[in-house]
Protein backbone atom coordinates (compact mmCIF):
# COMPACT_ATOMS: atom_id res chain seq x y z
CA UNK A 1 0.00 0.00 0.00
CA UNK A 2 1.39 3.37 -1.03
CA UNK A 3 1.90 5.71 1.93
CA UNK A 4 2.63 9.45 2.12
CA UNK A 5 6.06 10.51 3.31
CA UNK A 6 6.34 11.34 7.00
CA UNK A 7 8.99 12.78 9.28
CA UNK A 8 9.66 9.44 10.95
CA UNK A 9 13.27 8.28 11.08
CA UNK A 10 12.58 5.42 8.65
CA UNK A 11 11.12 7.83 6.11
CA UNK A 12 14.10 10.16 6.41
CA UNK A 13 16.40 7.23 5.67
CA UNK A 14 14.32 5.96 2.75
CA UNK A 15 13.97 9.46 1.33
CA UNK A 16 17.73 9.76 1.55
CA UNK A 17 18.05 6.63 -0.57
CA UNK A 18 15.61 7.99 -3.14
CA UNK A 19 17.42 11.30 -3.43
CA UNK A 20 20.83 9.69 -3.41
CA UNK A 21 19.81 7.75 -6.53
CA UNK A 22 19.34 11.00 -8.46
CA UNK A 23 21.90 13.12 -10.24
CA UNK A 24 22.77 16.38 -8.41
CA UNK A 25 20.60 18.44 -10.76
CA UNK A 26 17.64 16.16 -9.99
CA UNK A 27 18.20 16.76 -6.29
CA UNK A 28 18.43 20.51 -6.88
CA UNK A 29 15.15 20.54 -8.82
CA UNK A 30 13.36 18.79 -5.96
CA UNK A 31 14.90 21.12 -3.37
CA UNK A 32 13.81 24.14 -5.44
CA UNK A 33 10.25 22.80 -5.70
CA UNK A 34 10.18 21.91 -1.99
CA UNK A 35 11.08 25.51 -1.17
CA UNK A 36 7.93 26.54 -3.07
CA UNK A 37 5.18 24.22 -1.76
CA UNK A 38 1.85 24.53 -3.49
CA UNK A 39 3.28 26.50 -6.41
CA UNK A 40 2.84 25.05 -9.90
CA UNK A 41 5.56 25.26 -12.53
CA UNK A 42 5.87 24.19 -16.13
CA UNK A 43 8.68 21.95 -17.30
CA UNK A 44 9.71 24.76 -19.61
CA UNK A 45 10.13 27.12 -16.68
CA UNK A 46 12.18 24.58 -14.72
CA UNK A 47 14.32 23.89 -17.79
CA UNK A 48 15.13 27.60 -17.93
CA UNK A 49 15.94 27.83 -14.22
CA UNK A 50 18.26 24.82 -14.36
CA UNK A 51 19.50 25.21 -17.93
CA UNK A 52 23.21 25.35 -17.04
CA UNK A 53 23.08 22.35 -14.70
CA UNK A 54 21.04 20.32 -17.18
CA UNK A 55 23.53 21.06 -19.93
CA UNK A 56 26.48 19.93 -17.80
CA UNK A 57 24.87 16.92 -16.13
CA UNK A 58 25.74 13.39 -17.23
CA UNK A 59 23.82 11.44 -18.30
CA UNK A 60 21.82 14.14 -20.05
CA UNK A 61 18.20 14.11 -18.93
CA UNK A 62 15.28 16.49 -19.34
CA UNK A 63 13.49 18.00 -16.33
CA UNK A 64 10.62 15.57 -16.94
CA UNK A 65 13.02 12.61 -16.95
CA UNK A 66 14.60 13.71 -13.66
CA UNK A 67 11.16 14.06 -12.04
CA UNK A 68 9.85 10.78 -13.47
CA UNK A 69 12.94 8.99 -12.15
CA UNK A 70 12.45 10.48 -8.68
CA UNK A 71 8.78 9.43 -8.69
CA UNK A 72 9.57 5.88 -9.83
CA UNK A 73 12.14 5.35 -7.10
CA UNK A 74 9.84 6.91 -4.50
CA UNK A 75 7.00 4.52 -5.34
CA UNK A 76 9.44 1.59 -5.30
CA UNK A 77 9.82 2.34 -1.59
CA UNK A 78 6.05 2.16 -1.12
CA UNK A 79 5.65 5.94 -0.85
CA UNK A 80 3.67 8.45 -2.89
CA UNK A 81 5.22 10.30 -5.78
CA UNK A 82 7.41 13.22 -4.84
CA UNK A 83 6.03 15.46 -7.57
CA UNK A 84 2.45 15.60 -8.86
CA UNK A 85 2.17 16.04 -12.61
CA UNK A 86 -0.67 17.47 -14.70
CA UNK A 87 0.26 17.55 -18.39
CA UNK A 88 3.36 19.79 -18.47
CA UNK A 89 2.72 21.34 -15.05
CA UNK A 90 4.22 19.96 -11.84
CA UNK A 91 3.95 20.73 -8.13
CA UNK A 92 5.80 19.19 -5.21
CA UNK A 93 3.66 16.77 -3.21
CA UNK A 94 2.50 17.90 0.21
CA UNK A 95 4.41 15.23 2.13
CA UNK A 96 7.40 15.49 -0.21
CA UNK A 97 7.72 19.20 0.51
CA UNK A 98 8.35 18.27 4.15
CA UNK A 99 10.71 15.34 3.69
CA UNK A 100 12.88 16.46 0.73
CA UNK A 101 14.73 19.33 2.50
CA UNK A 102 15.29 17.22 5.62
CA UNK A 103 16.57 14.25 3.63
CA UNK A 104 18.89 16.39 1.50
CA UNK A 105 20.31 18.13 4.56
CA UNK A 106 20.83 14.75 6.18
CA UNK A 107 22.64 13.45 3.11
CA UNK A 108 24.91 16.48 3.04
CA UNK A 109 25.76 16.13 6.72
CA UNK A 110 26.26 12.36 6.76
CA UNK A 111 29.25 10.54 5.40
CA UNK A 112 27.30 7.27 5.63
CA UNK A 113 23.60 6.46 5.28
CA UNK A 114 22.70 4.11 8.11
CA UNK A 115 20.16 2.18 6.08
CA UNK A 116 22.00 -1.06 6.69
CA UNK A 117 22.46 -1.79 10.38
CA UNK A 118 26.09 -2.39 11.23
CA UNK A 119 27.82 -3.21 14.47
CA UNK A 120 28.81 -0.25 16.59
CA UNK A 121 32.00 -2.08 17.31
CA UNK A 122 34.26 -1.47 14.35
CA UNK A 123 37.11 -3.47 15.78
CA UNK A 124 37.21 -5.84 12.85
CA UNK A 125 37.66 -4.45 9.38
CA UNK A 126 36.91 -6.47 6.29
CA UNK A 127 39.85 -7.77 4.26
CA UNK A 128 41.16 -5.01 2.01
CA UNK A 129 41.26 -7.41 -0.90
CA UNK A 130 37.49 -7.80 -0.75
CA UNK A 131 36.76 -4.12 -0.30
CA UNK A 132 37.29 -2.88 -3.84
CA UNK A 133 34.42 -1.83 -6.10
CA UNK A 134 35.41 -1.62 -9.72
CA UNK A 135 33.48 -1.07 -12.92
CA UNK A 136 29.75 -1.76 -12.67
CA UNK A 137 29.92 -4.68 -10.26
CA UNK A 138 27.78 -4.24 -7.17
CA UNK A 139 29.45 -4.82 -3.81
CA UNK A 140 28.54 -7.23 -1.04
CA UNK A 141 29.75 -7.57 2.56
CA UNK A 142 32.91 -9.36 3.65
CA UNK A 143 32.73 -13.10 3.01
CA UNK A 144 33.82 -13.88 6.57
CA UNK A 145 30.86 -12.05 8.09
CA UNK A 146 32.97 -9.35 9.72
CA UNK A 147 31.24 -6.09 10.68
CA UNK A 148 31.24 -3.58 7.86
CA UNK A 149 33.56 -0.62 8.12
CA UNK A 150 32.14 2.86 7.53
CA UNK A 151 33.70 2.90 4.06
CA UNK A 152 32.23 -0.51 3.29
CA UNK A 153 28.79 0.53 4.49
CA UNK A 154 28.95 3.50 2.13
CA UNK A 155 29.88 1.15 -0.70
CA UNK A 156 27.05 -1.30 -0.05
CA UNK A 157 24.61 1.60 0.32
CA UNK A 158 25.65 2.92 -3.08
CA UNK A 159 25.20 -0.59 -4.50
CA UNK A 160 21.64 -0.75 -3.16
CA UNK A 161 20.75 2.58 -4.74
CA UNK A 162 22.25 1.43 -8.08
CA UNK A 163 20.30 -1.83 -7.89
CA UNK A 164 17.02 0.05 -7.49
CA UNK A 165 17.58 2.62 -10.23
CA UNK A 166 19.59 0.57 -12.75
CA UNK A 167 18.27 -2.99 -12.32
CA UNK A 168 14.88 -3.21 -10.60
CA UNK A 169 13.06 -0.24 -12.12
CA UNK A 170 14.11 -0.87 -15.76
CA UNK A 171 13.30 -4.60 -15.47
CA UNK A 172 9.87 -3.95 -13.97
CA UNK A 173 9.03 -1.31 -16.56
CA UNK A 174 10.04 -3.68 -19.36
CA UNK A 175 7.65 -6.43 -18.26
CA UNK A 176 4.62 -5.03 -16.46
CA UNK A 177 1.76 -2.93 -17.73
CA UNK A 178 0.56 0.23 -16.03
CA UNK A 179 -1.36 -0.47 -12.85
CA UNK A 180 -0.35 -4.12 -12.49
CA UNK A 181 2.34 -3.61 -9.83
CA UNK A 182 1.03 -2.39 -6.49
CA UNK A 183 4.12 -2.73 -4.29
CA UNK A 184 7.89 -3.19 -4.59
CA UNK A 185 10.37 -3.63 -1.76
CA UNK A 186 14.12 -3.80 -2.31
CA UNK A 187 16.36 -4.63 0.63
CA UNK A 188 19.84 -5.84 1.55
CA UNK A 189 20.15 -9.30 3.16
CA UNK A 190 23.65 -9.55 4.71
CA UNK A 191 23.32 -13.26 5.57
CA UNK A 192 22.12 -14.43 2.14
CA UNK A 193 24.72 -15.85 -0.26
CA UNK A 194 27.55 -13.63 0.89
CA UNK A 195 25.30 -10.58 1.25
CA UNK A 196 22.65 -10.10 -1.43
CA UNK A 197 20.13 -7.52 -2.62
CA UNK A 198 16.62 -8.97 -2.94
CA UNK A 199 13.28 -7.75 -4.27
CA UNK A 200 9.70 -8.51 -3.28
CA UNK A 201 7.02 -7.42 -5.73
CA UNK A 202 3.23 -7.63 -5.72
CA UNK A 203 1.34 -7.63 -9.03
CA UNK A 204 -2.41 -8.18 -9.19
CA UNK A 205 -2.33 -9.68 -5.67
CA UNK A 206 0.40 -12.21 -6.56
CA UNK A 207 3.84 -12.04 -4.98
CA UNK A 208 7.23 -12.37 -6.64
CA UNK A 209 10.52 -12.82 -4.77
CA UNK A 210 13.98 -12.87 -6.31
CA UNK A 211 17.62 -12.04 -5.78
CA UNK A 212 18.59 -8.84 -7.57
CA UNK A 213 22.33 -9.11 -6.97
CA UNK A 214 23.91 -12.17 -5.36
CA UNK A 215 26.78 -11.22 -3.09
CA UNK A 216 29.03 -14.18 -3.77
CA UNK A 217 28.90 -13.80 -7.57
CA UNK A 218 31.56 -11.30 -8.63
CA UNK A 219 31.69 -11.68 -12.41
CA UNK A 220 28.34 -10.15 -13.40
CA UNK A 221 27.66 -6.45 -13.97
CA UNK A 222 24.53 -4.31 -13.96
CA UNK A 223 23.35 -5.31 -17.44
CA UNK A 224 23.60 -9.03 -16.70
CA UNK A 225 21.76 -8.74 -13.39
CA UNK A 226 19.07 -6.56 -15.01
CA UNK A 227 18.52 -9.07 -17.81
CA UNK A 228 18.36 -11.94 -15.33
CA UNK A 229 15.68 -10.19 -13.28
CA UNK A 230 13.72 -9.20 -16.39
CA UNK A 231 13.73 -12.80 -17.64
CA UNK A 232 12.54 -14.09 -14.26
CA UNK A 233 9.74 -11.49 -14.24
CA UNK A 234 8.66 -12.64 -17.70
CA UNK A 235 8.41 -16.22 -16.39
CA UNK A 236 6.49 -15.01 -13.33
CA UNK A 237 3.87 -13.25 -15.47
CA UNK A 238 3.50 -16.25 -17.79
CA UNK A 239 2.81 -18.50 -14.81
CA UNK A 240 0.57 -16.05 -12.91
CA UNK A 241 -3.23 -16.01 -12.81
CA UNK A 242 -3.45 -12.55 -14.35
CA UNK A 243 -0.96 -13.19 -17.16
CA UNK A 244 -1.20 -16.95 -17.68
CA UNK A 245 0.48 -17.99 -20.92
CA UNK A 246 1.46 -14.46 -21.96
CA UNK A 247 4.88 -13.88 -23.49
CA UNK A 248 6.29 -10.55 -22.39
CA UNK A 249 9.81 -11.46 -23.38
CA UNK A 250 10.82 -8.09 -24.79
CA UNK A 251 14.17 -6.25 -24.53
CA UNK A 252 14.58 -4.34 -21.25
CA UNK A 253 13.97 -0.58 -21.20
CA UNK A 254 17.06 1.61 -21.26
Amino acid sequence: MIQPWSLKAEDRIDAGFVLRSLEPVGQHILRWLADRPGERFSYEHLATVFSEELAQSQPRRTVREHIDRANEISTSFGRVRLVDIDDDICVIGESAALIVPIALDWLAASAVIQRIKVSEMMGRESDAKGDTHQGDELPGPPADGAPLSAARTEEVTTGLAEAISDIVIPAVRAVFREGEVSAIQVRFEPALEGGSIVVTLTAEDEDFHDVVVQGNVADLGLEEWRERLRSNLVDFVAESRFGWGQNRDVPPAD
